[in-house]
């Protein structure tokens, strides 16, 4: 399971929600206020404040989790190398 810190408008958010739903990845979204303070554990994670930010939780270990992680974690890759590109 992963936990996905997004803000509402935000299309990066948007496309990787729709991946990861396409991935069959599980995933629970927290909403970040776009002004105010950050939730506490974001701060704790080292948080940049862009998002989106997923923080993999262990509510649901085990090899099928870890073969969703990996997938999720190519296919944040990619989004990252077209939003450098």
């Amino acid at each position: 399971m992963l936990r996905l810190y997004t803000k509402i408008g935000c299309p990066d958010s948007k496309r990787l929600k729709g991946k990861l739903r396409k991935a069959n990845v599980p995933f629970k979204e927290v909403r970040i206020k776009k002004k105010g303070e950050p939730p506490p554990e974001l701060k704790a994670l080292g948080w940049t404040g862009r998002v989106p930010f997923a923080v993999p939780t262990l509510e649901e270990p085990g090899i099928a989790e870890e073969a969703l992680l990996v997938n999720f974690l190519q296919v944040l890759r990619q989004i990252s190398a077209r939003t450098e590109a």
